[in-house]
């Protein structure tokens, strides 16, 4: 199969629900906090997993992503929300920017080399913390049945736009 732009939005932006759900409380694995869930399409054709990594001393520090597990090849990390988690120099005349909110995404060449280091950056005001990240996050990715999981999204939110699912 042929990623395309259009493809990746579409595989990003259809509708999810939650099909084997986050454990109840973050696991401490080192210095990271980390859960995990699975999705699958609304037709149930597709299936998908979110990860959710957390500094446990940094709390700026975190990576929520949402990986396509398609059954003809290896699993394709698609979005990847972070936050301002420092600087990383690759190259010092273009360097990412990660001292900022910012998100990573999939382009169609990196997935035709199999590469999943998402070097794809753009940052962010669409949230400042790991909560409003995982809202924005949610309502993104269309995750139908998120609040009978996480209780929390259905909580109004006064600062954020409810129609806002752009990045």
């Amino acid at each position: 199969m042929e990623y395309t732009e259009e493809i990746i939005n579409n595989l990003i932006k259809e509708e999810k629900v939650i099909s084997t759900p986050p454990r109840r409380e973050f696991k401490l694995i080192g210095m990271h906090l980390r859960n995990d869930f699975g999705l699958t399409s609304f037709d149930e054709v597709r299936s998908f997993h979110v990860f959710m990594r957390r500094h446990s001393e940094y709390q700026e520090n975190f990576s929520i992503g949402l990986i396509y597990l398609p059954e003809d090849r290896s699993s394709i990390q698609l979005i990847r929300f972070n936050g301002n988690h420092g600087e990383v120099v690759d190259n010092p005349l273009n360097p990412h920017p990660h001292r900022d909110f910012h998100i990573h995404k999939i382009t169609p060449k990196l997935i035709e080399e199999e590469n999943n280091d998402l070097k794809f950056v753009e940052v962010t005001d669409k949230y400042g913390s790991f909560e409003q990240a995982f809202r924005y996050f949610c309502k993104y990715i269309t995750i139908i049945n998120a609040e009978s999981y996480f209780p929390e999204l259905d909580q109004p939110n006064l600062f954020e736009d409810s129609n806002d699912t752009e990045v």
